[in-house]
């Protein structure tokens, strides 16, 4: 596994790798986390693309559970505790960009509406 951290030593990637080929990667930006997950699927190779917008900024958080086991979780940057953020919205795609699902809360909706 990669791991890269910011400037302020917060984990910003981690990157898992499977016989040659990116198997998950998480990446965080403010408070857009966006994660990619390569699998296989009857023998095809399959991709899914998450992007997740919290209400705060965030950072990643690794746990190991045991060798083979591990959590990975968005949580607050900047705070003395392990506090996890509130989720505003999430857009599942396949790898080309095609909507598989999605959760806008509504007054997301109600404040872009507002700015027409």
């Amino acid at each position: 596994m990669i791991f890269i951290y910011d400037k302020n030593n917060d984990l910003k990637v981690v990157a898992k790798s499977k016989k040659q080929d990116l198997a998950i990667f998480y990446f965080v930006e403010g408070r857009r986390l966006i994660s990619v997950d390569n699998y296989k699927d009857k023998n095809k190779k399959c991709s899914r693309k998450v992007v997740v917008d919290f209400d705060e900024d965030i950072k990643l958080w690794y746990f190991s559970l045991d060798d083979y086991e591990y959590t990975i979780r968005a949580v607050v940057k900047n705070c003395d505790r392990i506090k996890f953020p509130k989720q505003i919205s999430r857009i599942e795609t396949d790898i080309n960009g095609t909507p598989n699902s999605f959760t806008i809360k509504s007054d997301v909706i109600d404040s872009l509406i507002n700015r027409i």
